[in-house]
Protein backbone atom coordinates (compact mmCIF):
# COMPACT_ATOMS: atom_id res chain seq x y z
CA UNK A 1 0.00 0.00 0.00
CA UNK A 2 2.88 2.43 0.87
CA UNK A 3 4.33 1.52 -2.30
CA UNK A 4 1.62 2.43 -4.34
CA UNK A 5 0.90 5.61 -2.21
CA UNK A 6 4.78 6.90 -2.86
CA UNK A 7 4.24 5.75 -6.74
CA UNK A 8 0.96 7.80 -7.60
CA UNK A 9 2.81 10.35 -4.88
CA UNK A 10 5.94 10.44 -7.20
CA UNK A 11 3.64 10.42 -10.75
CA UNK A 12 1.49 13.39 -9.55
CA UNK A 13 4.48 15.41 -8.64
CA UNK A 14 5.69 14.76 -12.33
CA UNK A 15 2.38 15.93 -14.03
CA UNK A 16 2.28 19.43 -12.04
CA UNK A 17 5.92 20.23 -12.34
CA UNK A 18 5.07 19.53 -16.15
CA UNK A 19 1.87 21.58 -16.23
CA UNK A 20 3.84 24.41 -13.94
CA UNK A 21 6.43 24.68 -16.30
CA UNK A 22 4.11 24.58 -19.16
CA UNK A 23 1.96 27.57 -17.68
CA UNK A 24 5.28 29.31 -17.44
CA UNK A 25 5.83 29.46 -21.20
CA UNK A 26 6.60 32.95 -22.59
CA UNK A 27 4.72 32.97 -25.82
CA UNK A 28 4.94 36.23 -27.61
CA UNK A 29 3.39 37.00 -31.24
CA UNK A 30 4.98 39.14 -33.70
CA UNK A 31 3.79 40.89 -36.39
CA UNK A 32 4.37 43.14 -38.99
CA UNK A 33 2.00 45.75 -41.24
CA UNK A 34 3.02 48.95 -43.37
CA UNK A 35 -0.01 51.06 -42.16
CA UNK A 36 -0.16 52.97 -45.53
CA UNK A 37 0.22 56.73 -44.66
CA UNK A 38 -0.81 56.68 -40.90
CA UNK A 39 -0.64 60.59 -40.96
CA UNK A 40 -3.78 62.37 -38.78
CA UNK A 41 -2.36 65.58 -40.23
CA UNK A 42 -1.77 65.04 -44.02
CA UNK A 43 -4.08 66.70 -46.44
CA UNK A 44 -2.64 63.98 -49.06
CA UNK A 45 -5.84 61.71 -50.61
CA UNK A 46 -3.56 58.43 -49.41
CA UNK A 47 -3.80 59.50 -45.79
CA UNK A 48 -7.68 61.01 -45.47
CA UNK A 49 -9.19 59.02 -43.03
CA UNK A 50 -12.52 59.22 -40.78
CA UNK A 51 -12.17 58.56 -37.03
CA UNK A 52 -14.05 55.12 -37.86
CA UNK A 53 -11.24 54.46 -40.48
CA UNK A 54 -8.88 54.65 -37.33
CA UNK A 55 -11.22 52.97 -35.20
CA UNK A 56 -11.92 49.96 -37.94
CA UNK A 57 -7.72 49.88 -37.98
CA UNK A 58 -7.48 49.70 -34.08
CA UNK A 59 -10.16 46.99 -34.13
CA UNK A 60 -7.42 45.03 -36.97
CA UNK A 61 -4.59 45.53 -34.44
CA UNK A 62 -6.75 44.20 -31.56
CA UNK A 63 -7.66 41.09 -33.64
CA UNK A 64 -3.85 40.35 -34.37
CA UNK A 65 -3.01 41.09 -30.68
CA UNK A 66 0.34 40.80 -30.88
CA UNK A 67 2.54 41.66 -28.06
CA UNK A 68 5.15 43.31 -30.72
CA UNK A 69 4.07 44.83 -33.96
CA UNK A 70 6.69 46.18 -36.53
CA UNK A 71 4.84 49.12 -38.41
CA UNK A 72 5.91 51.42 -41.49
CA UNK A 73 4.56 54.51 -43.22
CA UNK A 74 3.47 56.00 -40.05
CA UNK A 75 4.08 60.03 -39.74
CA UNK A 76 4.53 60.13 -36.14
CA UNK A 77 4.04 59.41 -32.62
CA UNK A 78 0.34 60.72 -32.19
CA UNK A 79 -1.05 59.38 -35.37
CA UNK A 80 0.57 55.97 -34.10
CA UNK A 81 -1.52 55.99 -30.54
CA UNK A 82 -4.51 56.87 -32.95
CA UNK A 83 -4.61 53.22 -33.57
CA UNK A 84 -1.91 51.52 -30.85
CA UNK A 85 -3.86 51.99 -27.72
CA UNK A 86 -1.15 53.73 -25.63
CA UNK A 87 -2.22 52.26 -22.14
CA UNK A 88 -1.78 48.93 -23.99
CA UNK A 89 1.53 49.72 -25.70
CA UNK A 90 4.82 51.52 -25.67
CA UNK A 91 4.92 53.00 -29.20
CA UNK A 92 8.39 54.07 -30.76
CA UNK A 93 9.41 55.72 -33.73
CA UNK A 94 12.52 56.34 -36.51
CA UNK A 95 15.06 58.82 -34.91
CA UNK A 96 14.23 60.15 -38.64
CA UNK A 97 11.15 61.14 -37.52
CA UNK A 98 12.99 63.48 -35.55
CA UNK A 99 15.54 64.65 -37.82
CA UNK A 100 13.38 65.21 -40.75
CA UNK A 101 13.36 64.74 -44.06
CA UNK A 102 13.13 67.12 -47.40
CA UNK A 103 9.67 66.89 -48.01
CA UNK A 104 7.48 67.55 -45.00
CA UNK A 105 4.83 65.94 -46.70
CA UNK A 106 5.86 62.53 -47.22
CA UNK A 107 6.20 61.39 -43.50
CA UNK A 108 6.66 57.52 -43.60
CA UNK A 109 8.72 56.45 -40.68
CA UNK A 110 9.30 52.60 -39.23
CA UNK A 111 8.71 52.03 -35.97
CA UNK A 112 7.00 49.68 -33.41
CA UNK A 113 4.66 48.69 -31.02
CA UNK A 114 5.34 46.56 -27.82
CA UNK A 115 3.10 45.48 -24.51
CA UNK A 116 4.00 47.10 -21.68
CA UNK A 117 4.92 43.93 -19.61
CA UNK A 118 7.50 43.69 -22.24
CA UNK A 119 11.09 44.71 -21.76
CA UNK A 120 12.87 46.08 -24.14
CA UNK A 121 15.98 47.93 -25.33
CA UNK A 122 16.29 50.31 -28.04
CA UNK A 123 20.00 50.25 -30.45
CA UNK A 124 20.57 53.62 -32.30
CA UNK A 125 18.83 53.21 -35.95
CA UNK A 126 20.21 51.33 -38.80
CA UNK A 127 21.04 54.54 -40.27
CA UNK A 128 23.33 52.93 -42.74
CA UNK A 129 19.68 51.77 -44.92
CA UNK A 130 19.90 55.07 -46.22
CA UNK A 131 22.09 54.64 -48.95
CA UNK A 132 21.28 57.88 -50.35
CA UNK A 133 23.27 59.21 -47.32
CA UNK A 134 20.43 62.55 -47.42
CA UNK A 135 17.98 60.95 -45.30
CA UNK A 136 15.49 59.92 -48.75
CA UNK A 137 15.56 56.28 -47.50
CA UNK A 138 14.30 55.15 -44.58
CA UNK A 139 16.30 53.81 -41.44
CA UNK A 140 15.86 50.37 -39.59
CA UNK A 141 14.42 50.50 -36.18
CA UNK A 142 17.08 48.36 -33.87
CA UNK A 143 15.79 46.89 -30.46
CA UNK A 144 16.00 44.13 -28.24
CA UNK A 145 13.33 42.27 -26.23
CA UNK A 146 14.31 41.08 -22.74
CA UNK A 147 12.60 37.78 -21.91
CA UNK A 148 12.30 37.00 -18.00
CA UNK A 149 15.29 34.02 -17.83
CA UNK A 150 15.54 33.53 -21.94
CA UNK A 151 17.97 34.55 -24.01
CA UNK A 152 16.99 38.06 -25.85
CA UNK A 153 15.90 38.63 -29.34
CA UNK A 154 17.58 41.29 -31.45
CA UNK A 155 14.55 42.69 -33.94
CA UNK A 156 15.20 44.49 -36.76
CA UNK A 157 12.39 46.31 -38.51
CA UNK A 158 13.22 47.49 -42.10
CA UNK A 159 11.43 49.16 -45.42
CA UNK A 160 13.41 48.74 -48.13
CA UNK A 161 13.50 50.70 -51.24
CA UNK A 162 10.90 50.13 -53.47
CA UNK A 163 10.25 49.48 -57.14
CA UNK A 164 12.18 46.53 -57.44
CA UNK A 165 9.61 43.97 -56.30
CA UNK A 166 11.13 40.45 -58.62
CA UNK A 167 13.50 41.84 -61.34
CA UNK A 168 16.58 39.31 -62.03
CA UNK A 169 18.93 41.44 -62.53
CA UNK A 170 20.70 44.86 -60.87
CA UNK A 171 19.91 47.13 -63.04
CA UNK A 172 18.11 50.85 -62.78
CA UNK A 173 18.55 53.08 -59.61
CA UNK A 174 15.86 51.27 -57.58
CA UNK A 175 17.23 47.58 -57.75
CA UNK A 176 20.54 49.13 -56.91
CA UNK A 177 20.05 51.19 -53.59
CA UNK A 178 17.98 47.87 -52.91
CA UNK A 179 21.23 45.89 -53.49
CA UNK A 180 22.86 48.50 -51.33
CA UNK A 181 20.52 47.95 -48.45
CA UNK A 182 20.48 43.89 -48.95
CA UNK A 183 24.09 44.64 -48.36
CA UNK A 184 23.94 46.85 -45.15
CA UNK A 185 21.55 43.83 -43.71
CA UNK A 186 24.08 41.07 -44.27
CA UNK A 187 26.61 43.04 -42.19
CA UNK A 188 23.71 43.70 -39.36
CA UNK A 189 22.89 39.80 -39.50
CA UNK A 190 26.40 39.02 -39.34
CA UNK A 191 27.10 40.96 -36.38
CA UNK A 192 24.08 38.95 -34.65
CA UNK A 193 25.34 35.57 -36.10
CA UNK A 194 28.75 36.32 -34.39
CA UNK A 195 26.91 37.24 -31.14
CA UNK A 196 25.23 33.68 -31.40
CA UNK A 197 22.14 36.06 -30.82
CA UNK A 198 18.36 34.95 -31.62
CA UNK A 199 17.40 37.76 -34.14
CA UNK A 200 14.66 38.39 -36.24
CA UNK A 201 14.37 41.09 -39.51
CA UNK A 202 10.90 42.35 -40.19
CA UNK A 203 9.02 44.89 -42.45
CA UNK A 204 8.35 45.77 -45.68
CA UNK A 205 11.02 44.45 -47.75
CA UNK A 206 9.21 45.52 -51.40
CA UNK A 207 10.62 42.02 -52.62
CA UNK A 208 9.07 39.15 -53.23
CA UNK A 209 11.03 36.34 -51.45
CA UNK A 210 9.83 33.46 -53.36
CA UNK A 211 13.27 31.79 -55.05
CA UNK A 212 16.33 31.24 -52.71
CA UNK A 213 17.80 31.40 -55.67
CA UNK A 214 16.89 35.35 -55.37
CA UNK A 215 20.08 37.73 -56.10
CA UNK A 216 18.41 39.86 -52.92
CA UNK A 217 17.67 36.93 -50.73
CA UNK A 218 21.44 35.46 -51.18
CA UNK A 219 22.81 39.29 -50.68
CA UNK A 220 21.14 39.71 -47.22
CA UNK A 221 22.52 36.26 -46.19
CA UNK A 222 20.39 33.35 -46.94
CA UNK A 223 21.28 31.64 -43.39
CA UNK A 224 18.12 33.19 -42.35
CA UNK A 225 14.42 31.37 -41.91
CA UNK A 226 11.87 32.45 -44.18
CA UNK A 227 8.32 32.33 -42.09
CA UNK A 228 5.47 31.47 -43.85
CA UNK A 229 6.81 29.31 -46.91
CA UNK A 230 4.32 28.82 -49.30
CA UNK A 231 2.13 30.70 -48.13
CA UNK A 232 0.14 32.94 -50.58
CA UNK A 233 -0.81 36.11 -50.03
CA UNK A 234 -4.47 36.44 -49.95
CA UNK A 235 -4.54 39.98 -49.15
CA UNK A 236 -7.16 42.23 -51.09
CA UNK A 237 -6.76 45.88 -50.11
CA UNK A 238 -8.06 49.33 -51.38
CA UNK A 239 -5.66 51.58 -54.20
CA UNK A 240 -5.83 54.69 -55.16
CA UNK A 241 -5.75 55.29 -59.62
CA UNK A 242 -2.92 57.99 -60.16
CA UNK A 243 -5.13 59.85 -62.76
CA UNK A 244 -8.82 59.60 -61.29
CA UNK A 245 -7.78 59.53 -57.84
CA UNK A 246 -10.87 56.75 -57.28
CA UNK A 247 -10.52 53.76 -54.97
CA UNK A 248 -10.55 50.12 -56.37
CA UNK A 249 -9.80 46.95 -54.81
CA UNK A 250 -6.56 44.67 -55.47
CA UNK A 251 -5.14 41.50 -54.19
CA UNK A 252 -1.34 40.89 -54.44
CA UNK A 253 -0.87 37.34 -54.22
CA UNK A 254 2.62 37.24 -53.34
CA UNK A 255 4.25 38.96 -50.36
CA UNK A 256 6.31 41.53 -50.05
CA UNK A 257 6.10 41.75 -46.33
CA UNK A 258 8.58 39.39 -44.55
CA UNK A 259 9.44 37.88 -41.01
CA UNK A 260 13.03 36.28 -41.16
CA UNK A 261 14.33 34.81 -38.30
CA UNK A 262 17.46 33.40 -37.39
CA UNK A 263 17.96 29.46 -37.17
CA UNK A 264 18.28 29.69 -33.32
CA UNK A 265 14.95 30.61 -33.05
CA UNK A 266 13.22 27.96 -35.64
CA UNK A 267 12.49 25.74 -32.52
CA UNK A 268 10.66 28.72 -30.97
CA UNK A 269 8.24 29.25 -33.67
CA UNK A 270 5.06 27.70 -33.25
CA UNK A 271 4.30 25.22 -35.95
CA UNK A 272 1.47 26.33 -38.49
CA UNK A 273 1.48 29.84 -37.10
CA UNK A 274 2.21 32.10 -39.83
CA UNK A 275 -0.99 34.04 -40.02
CA UNK A 276 -2.27 37.14 -42.66
CA UNK A 277 -5.08 38.80 -41.49
CA UNK A 278 -7.45 39.79 -44.09
CA UNK A 279 -9.63 42.17 -44.69
CA UNK A 280 -13.17 41.52 -45.03
CA UNK A 281 -15.23 42.49 -47.93
CA UNK A 282 -17.55 45.06 -46.17
CA UNK A 283 -14.83 46.53 -43.89
CA UNK A 284 -12.91 47.35 -47.52
CA UNK A 285 -16.32 49.14 -48.91
CA UNK A 286 -17.28 50.87 -45.15
CA UNK A 287 -13.05 52.08 -44.42
CA UNK A 288 -9.75 53.10 -45.95
CA UNK A 289 -7.41 50.65 -43.98
CA UNK A 290 -4.37 49.85 -45.44
CA UNK A 291 -2.90 48.23 -49.20
CA UNK A 292 -0.83 45.69 -46.77
CA UNK A 293 -2.44 43.43 -44.80
CA UNK A 294 -0.59 42.23 -41.40
CA UNK A 295 1.37 39.06 -40.63
CA UNK A 296 2.28 37.42 -37.68
CA UNK A 297 4.10 34.40 -35.81
CA UNK A 298 3.97 33.17 -32.45
CA UNK A 299 7.08 32.16 -30.46
CA UNK A 300 7.57 30.13 -27.31
CA UNK A 301 10.24 30.18 -25.12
Amino acid sequence: MHKKLRQQLITGWFLFASINAYTQAEQLTIATWNLQWLDNQSTRQEARRTPADYSALNSIITSVNADFIAFQEVADLNSAASVFDPNLYNIELSSRSIIGNVDTDWRQYVGFAIKKKIDYRRHPDLFALDVTANNNLRYGVDVTLLIPEQPSVRVLIVHLKSGCHSKKTIRGVSCKRLSQQASVINQWVAEREEEQSHFIVLGDFNRHLINENDWFWRRINNTMVKTGIGHVSQCRSAHIKEKSKRWYVKQYKTHIDHILISQSLVKQMDNDSFKQRLFSSSDLEQYRLSDHCPISIKLTF
